[in-house]
């Protein structure tokens, strides 16, 4: 009867659980994976396949685009800091962060204003296509480091315990979910130079963010009352002090004053640019014939799978991974994981035509992944932890700025530098690249098997004609 009493007992405890609103959003977490996931959805329709949206519909030479690139990059680095201390100021991250998603998708759309270039007026469409382009960084370098800290602040609420703020990698593997998802529906969208679908994906995906955020956001006026990001469990009004005695001046000098967070913000630096350098100029090496490793498209699309295989198991195990190892080891992994990638790229023959070598390949750009998921997951923590509470925002905004910003922007002038005759690709594009690779594997797939029953219909025709 007991026994019969302790089953009935935690069958009806499902049964209301999975109905419990605290189910949802405090064990499940529901919260952070759908805003991470909706967001980078959102951002990828923007940047998903853009040097080849840039030359479709505007007439940028794709050798152009290393500098335009860098220079919108360079727009992303000044911008994350400048929004992430206006919400450390303001204390309002929720409102900055609706604002900055509205007028980067509002000014996306300004795009349609700017005529194809021809000729005599290529120059005159870069620079608006420049200035068009810095607008939506603008607003995007808000983004990134301010849904971190809200995501933070989230798990760091009394009801999840202090150590849950290591769980920060699961909710984030969603947004690389988010980006995969994105990335291969608009290259559905695009197939057959169709760049005009951009602008109503832009428009659905924004606005489904906003609606989102606008629900499930934490008010600010919540997390100006509740203790919920108190890391050292000291009060909000203390906080709120701080922020009130230092000037702007004061406050970033304090900033940068702690040689921890200087030397990682030097750390990230190397690692983007190193991440950069291949995702711009690398996204070719595999399939090339003669200065690559000759590998089919097939091929090519499971080595870049690899790489988003590890950044997701490392999202995933991330929480343990740092109770276990601590952030700076998995900051230690994140370089040396770019280090090994090069070594590898650089020391296998090309041109041989062997397929022994795209195993090795494989292995190489699953470091990548590695180093990306350790290098997110242990930066967004330490940057948490080494800022004064009232600059944390800022401390996510300059790690942001830094590894997506700076770090590509530099990535493009000096490979553009060193080889000025190979244009550049974006992280989104290189990943565009692969998946228009994949579907044009697909066509040419479905193309011979047309051909193959074309010819046996003919076959049977001739055949049949004969004995008639």
């Amino acid at each position: 009867m007991v026994k019969h009493a302790d089953e009935k007992k935690e069958s009806d405890g499902f049964s209301t659980t999975i109905f419990n609103r605290e189910f949802w959003m405090h064990n499940l977490l529901i919260v952070p994976k759908v805003l991470f996931f909706s967001m980078i959805f959102a951002i990828n329709t923007c940047y998903t396949y853009r040097t080849r949206f840039f030359r479709h519909e505007f007439g940028i030479p794709t050798n152009n685009y290393g500098i335009l690139a860098s220079i919108l990059s360079l727009v992303a680095f000044a911008s994350a800091p400048f929004w992430t201390y206006l919400a450390d100021r303001l204390r309002k991250p929720k409102v900055i962060l609706m604002i900055a998603a509205f007028g980067q998708a509002a000014s996306f759309f300004l795009f349609l204003l700017i005529k194809r270039g021809t000729i005599d007026t290529l120059l005159q469409t870069m620079v608006a296509v420049v200035c068009v382009g810095s607008l939506v960084n603008f607003f995007n370098g808000a983004l990134y480091p301010l849904l971190d800290r809200i995501v933070v602040v989230i798990l760091s609420s009394s009801t999840h315990g202090t150590i849950s703020k290591d769980l920060y990698g699961r909710q984030r593997l969603w947004g690389s979910l988010g980006n995969f998802i994105a990335v291969s529906l608009m290259g559905f969208l695009m197939h057959g130079d169709n760049y005009q679908v951009t602008y109503p994906a832009v428009g659905i995906s924004f606005t489904i963010f906003l609606i989102i955020g606008y629900y499930l956001i934490p008010s600010d006026k919540i997390h100006k009352n509740k203790n919920v990001e108190d890391d050292n469990h000291k009060g909000e009004k203390e906080s709120n002090s701080d922020a009130e005695k230092f000037s702007t001046w004061e406050s970033m000098k304090k900033l940068f004053g702690n040689p921890r967070f200087s030397f990682f913000l030097l750390i990230v630096l190397f690692n983007g640019l190193a991440k950069a350098m291949g995702s711009h100029f690398m996204s070719n090496y595999l399939e090339e014939e003669a200065d690559g490793l000759s590998a089919t498209k097939g091929q090519v699309a499971i080595a870049s799978n690899c790489g988003q295989t590890m950044e997701i198991l490392i999202f995933l195990f991330s929480k343990d991974l740092i109770q276990r190892f601590g952030i700076n080891t998995l900051m230690v992994v994140a370089q040396l994981s770019l280090i090994i990638r090069f070594a590898i790229h650089s020391f296998l023959p090309v041109g041989q035509n062997n397929e022994i070598y795209i195993y090795i390949a494989y292995f190489a750009e699953a470091m990548k992944g590695i180093s990306f998921g350790c290098m997110t997951a242990s930066g967004v923590m330490v940057a948490v932890k080494e800022a004064p509470k009232h600059l944390q925002a800022t401390a996510q905004g300059l790690f942001s700025g830094i590894y997506i910003g700076l770090a590509p922007s530099l990535a493009g002038i000096i490979g553009y530098m060193l080889i000025p005759d190979v244009a550049p690709l974006s992280e989104d594009e290189s990943e565009a690249s692969i998946l228009n690779r994949k579907l044009e594997l697909l066509k040419s797939s479905n193309d011979r098997r047309n051909k193959v029953k074309n010819e046996k219909d003919e076959v049977l025709k001739s055949a049949e004609a004969e004995v008639k």
